[in-house]
């Protein structure tokens, strides 16, 4: 049976005895600097697919920071213009 490696990262220290929270941690750390564009090298997607949800993952969050901002704005110049009335 052929296995499929899915997900795959370079930079990862390969340590048996990790613990599920060193994962966690790895796992926030590279997202971290993904959603933040930061990109320090230090963990890299090696595999295609991991490259597509790495690419995914930054246009989200790029996204989500401008319509998050733009809300804020609206909100704000609305409540200015209802005071103002």
């Amino acid at each position: 049976m052929k296995r499929v490696k899915s997900l795959v990262f370079k930079g990862l220290a390969q340590i048996a005895c990790q613990s599920q929270a060193t994962h966690l941690g790895n796992a926030g750390y590279y997202s971290f600097v993904t959603m933040t564009t930061l990109g320090y090298g230090d963990i890299v997607p090696a595999s295609p697919v991991a490259r597509m949800c790495a690419v995914l993952q930054a246009v989200l969050g790029q996204l989500y920071l401008a319509v998050l901002v733009a809300r804020l704005v609206g909100l704000h110049i609305l409540h200015a213009t209802s005071r103002n009335q």
